[in-house]
This record gives structure tokens, C-alpha cells and sequence, in this order.
């Protein structure tokens, strides 16, 4: 039980909206699969003619939540890019070889089709993650992100998405709770299918080289060897970043990361 559940029924206790023996007297009258089946319902199951409501109505919500089926998963992890080996080692696939990186480390693989993406489980310091490379290509991530926080029951804050970010000098991170998209569309996708509050770590891939070169073909140009030396040398950093996040130290990652 959480958090958030044990102080909503400490709350109700508390303040004497539902006593211990209302509560006890309920569950020895009704099997729990028969309050699963009325918390979901608009029927009010009543005690004693007399009595009233057996449960009041502004105390179900609190009883809902305790009974409702937990996620099964504490946070997906997803990196962006394109499938396909047309894309591969190209600027705009940053994120993908970033997760890459991380399954290695923390022995995912990430290989299982599902919610279109490739996908891995794991355990991340008692935190069941899920890593995931959309395979809809990047202007459809949002897709693939909102199938599986649907299915998970994932909120967006526990949705962190690592991608390129052509603002950024290669090998710079941005550690962000949330924000726009800023130009990028997998970000787009992602935010018009979960809202913007997600966590995210922005890399730098390298600002195009005059204003007049096109965007698209700058994303998709391969990095000269010094270039990626400079990203490839901060995946460590990626992954760190990515485990405070877990660990609910968002703001110590960006004073750590963020240059």
C-alpha cells in the first residue's frame, strides 16, 4: 500500500467520517470482490433500514483506491529515434543509443515487440522500469509511449524520455521535469498523447552549422568521430541522471548535469 492510500484512509479514520467498527462491521458483511464490484458502481449498499448508508458517499473514493489494482510498472524509460538502419548513428537517434546504453548497464534487453516499440523489463534499485524504443518513427512516439502508459497505468511523471536536442553543444545535457517541445516532434507526439509534465535528458547533438541548412537533413546527418566522442562519453552521465529521477532527486540531477 502507498503512500497516498495510507494517509487517505488515516484521513478518513482521523476525522471520524468512517469508524474502525463501520469499517470493520462492512467487511464482515460483504466478500471483497463484492466491494471491488460496488466501488464501481452507482449502487449504494445500504445497512439496517434505519441505519443509512452503509458506507457514505464522499468516503468511497478513498475505498476505490484502496482496492484498485496497483501498476504493475514504477516508470518507463524511453529513448527516441527512428528504426531502421538507414537511421542509425544519425544525430536525431541520440535517444535510442542512450537507451541502448542504459540496457547494457543495467542488463535489459531490449528486444521484445510491444505497444510498437522494442521494449525490456527490469529492476532499477527495487524499481520495476521499463525501457522502450518506439519503432513508429519519431513523429509517432507519442503512440507508443501512451499504449504502454496506458496499459501500466504509468502517470506522466513517471515517464522519462531521453532525446537529441540540436540547441545543445554535443555531449551537453538538459535534466528537465517537464516543458514544450521545443521544435522536436517525438516530443510533440508524446506531449499532445500525455500532457508536457514528463521528466526528460535532453542531449546535445550539435547546432547546424549555418541557419539556412535544413533541419530535417541536419537531424539525420551522421556525427564526426569527435562529435560523438563528445555524446558517447556522457551515457554514463545519462544513466546516473536517469536513476536519481527514480529515486525521486530530480533537482540534484539537474545541479549535477546540467552544464
Amino acid at each position: 500500500m502507498d503512500s497516498l492510500i495510507i494517509s487517505e484512509l488515516f484521513s478518513v479514520f482521523h476525522n471520524k467520517k468512517l469508524k474502525i467498527s463501520e469499517f470493520l462491521r462492512f467487511f464482515l458483511q460483504i466478500s471483497v470482490h463484492a466491494l471491488a464490484k460496488y466501488m464501481f458502481s452507482d449502487t449504494i449498499i445500504r445497512g439496517p433500514a434505519d441505519a443509512g448508508p452503509l458506507i457514505p458517499s464522499e468516503n468511497r473514493r478513498t475505498l476505490m483506491i484502496f482496492f484498485q489494482k496497483q501498476a504493475s510498472m514504477d516508470y518507463l524509460i524511453v529513448g527516441l529515434g527512428n528504426p531502421g538502419k538507414k537511421y542509425e548513428g544519425t544525430r536525431h537517434n541520440t535517444g535510442f543509443a542512450a537507451l541502448d546504453h542504459l540496457a547494457m548497464q543495467w542488463n535489459i534487453s531490449v528486444t521484445k515487440a510491444k505497444f510498437e516499440a522494442l521494449t525490456g523489463t527490469g529492476t532499477l534499485e527495487g524499481a520495476k522500469v521499463l525501457l522502450m524504443k518506439p519503432q513508429t518513427f519519431m513523429n509517432l512516439s507519442g503512440v507508443s509511449v501512451q499504449k504502454a502508459a496506458d496499459f501500466y497505468k504509468v502517470p506522466a511523471s513517471h515517464i522519462i524520455v531521453l532525446f537529441d536536442d540540436i540547441s545543445l553543444a554535443p555531449g551537453k545535457l538538459r535534466v528537465r521535469p517537464s516543458g514544450s517541445a521545443g521544435g522536436h516532434n517525438g516530443i510533440k507526439s508524446i506531449i499532445s498523447a500525455i500532457g508536457q509534465e514528463f521528466p526528460r535528458v535532453k542531449i546535445g547533438v550539435g547546432e547546424r552549422p549555418r541557419p539556412e541548412y535544413d533541419l530535417a537533413d541536419w537531424v539525420l546527418s551522421r556525427f564526426t568521430s569527435q562529435e560523438w566522442g563528445c555524446v558517447e562519453a556522457r551515457f554514463d552521465d545519462v544513466c546516473n541522471a536517469v536513476l536519481m529521477i527514480t529515486k525521486g532527486q530530480l533537482s540534484a540531477a539537474q545541479n549535477k548535469y546540467n552544464g
